[in-house]
């Protein structure tokens, strides 16, 4: 038996205190990791949970399932790639090559949330930090969050709990957590204060902090979290899908807010897929845009039209989707549509997309059968290591030998 280090890739938190017992190659036990992150590497050892490859529904070598989804992209007029917010950054890049080469469509998860935020973030117009830059911070705020369902070790390994200042003893604590939600919450329960807002209420709460404690300030929630604010000497505000869903992507109005109270404040948002931030500024770095690229006739944002909204208005001829689910939580309209569309999928597990694709390409698990580089949500850098290597290609490999075949 050997004990190795490993770094979780379950969430973007990517936990780097994972220790795994190995015995004949296959992991036994798992220490430090959190529900979330175990079931995650535990799943990689259940061989009837592991995609093989397949073309129409009947098991094939990787090289003939490779080949056919190879000619599908290569007859197609408008292919859209999709996912990659589970993959690494070198497979980020070779689908965003991929795509290129084909003249088609890049997009991921991003375009229903977080891509307007991480890209202010990339062109550092949106005030943040990384996560080893957090010790003198004094509060914390969660908006539109819950990490202790979402990202199960954030409070314990990177705010509250890890802060200098936390102490189990109240009256030695010089750190404070705030909970701003639409319910009471996991978090909002351990949170000293908590602002429970109506649904699309944060624009408004939002507004009214800005007037500070003005006559025209009626709303006390929003007059005590003002004072919150000013009696914190560094804040930092995770911002969660709630807030980004509640202010339709467009968190102008939180900066302006910032703005206005000139107060040391930032930004981290959290990134609910595990390197939706990689591909963002992987993609962005080739392009300048952070998703919703199309390739024909060079790069351009094409309107900024959706992975969703271009199956429905039948833009696309295939897809290719890699290291996502959309099946999983599809709109039944965007499902309809989707069905009447050749399916190329590139993931290690079975999913309902992968039974509704007519290539499936099983891959190794990034971070724990396959190495390579992430960004986790405050932007920095990790390395993935690979304590268990597998013969099952990984992401990348596969990229690049469609992209040969593509090339061919």
């Amino acid at each position: 038996m050997t004990k190795q280090k490993l770094t979780c890739p379950a969430c973007s938190c990517f936990c780097d205190d994972i220790e795994v017992d190995i015995i004949d190659g296959r992991i036994k036990s798992i220490d430090n990791a959190c529900l979330k992150g175990s079931s995650l590497i535990f799943q990689t050892e259940e061989k009837n949970e592991r995609t093989p490859c397949m073309v129409q529904g009947l098991d094939t070598e990787p090289e003939q399932a490779i080949d056919e989804a190879a000619k599908i992209l290569l007859n197609s007029k408008n292919p859209l790639l999709f996912g990659f917010d589970h993959s690494t950054n070198e497979a980020q890049l070779a689908g965003i090559k991929l795509a290129q080469e084909l003249g088609g469509k890049i997009d991921d998860f991003s375009s229903f949330g977080y891509g307007n935020i991480v890209n202010q973030l990339i062109n550092k117009t949106i005030p943040t930090c990384f996560i080893s830059e957090m010790d003198s911070v004094n509060l914390f705020v969660y908006w539109g969050a819950n990490p202790l369902h979402s990202h199960p070790r954030h409070l314990a390994n990177f705010s509250y709990y890890a802060n200098p200042g936390y102490s189990e003893m109240s009256t030695f604590r010089t750190v404070d957590l705030c909970t701003i939600d639409i319910r009471k919450n996991e978090t909002a329960l351990m949170s000293n204060p908590f602002y429970r807002l109506p649904p699309g209420g944060d624009a408004d709460f939002i507004s009214t902090v800005c007037k500070g404690l003005s006559n025209n300030a009626d709303n006390k929630k929003a007059k005590d979290f003002y004072t919150l604010l000013h009696a914190s000497s560094s804040t930092v505000i995770f911002v969660g899908t709630g807030l980004i869903s509640s202010m339709g992507k467009e968190i102008t109005p939180l900066l302006e807010m910032i703005d206005s109270l000139a107060l040391d404040i930032k930004i981290v948002p959290m990134i609910d897929q595990p390197n939706m931030r990689g591909f963002n500024q992987t993609l962005h770095e080739v392009t300048g845009s952070v998703n919703m690229v199309d390739f024909a006739g060079g790069p351009s944002e094409n309107g900024k039209i959706s992975f969703f909204q271009n199956i429905i208005d039948k833009k696309v001829d295939s897809i290719l989707i890699i290291g996502a689910d959309p099946f999983y939580k599809m709109p039944l309209q965007v499902l309809k549509h989707l069905k009447q569309i050749p399916i190329i999928t590139v993931d290690p597990f079975i999913t309902d997309t992968t039974k509704a694709s007519k290539i499936v390409i099983g891959s190794s698990v990034s971070g724990v059968e396959s190495e390579g580089k992430v960004i986790r949500m405050d932007g920095k850098e990790i390395h993935l290591p690979a304590p268990c290597p597998t013969d099952k290609l990984s992401d990348v490999q596969i990229l690049k030998l469609i992209l040969e075949k593509v090339k061919a």
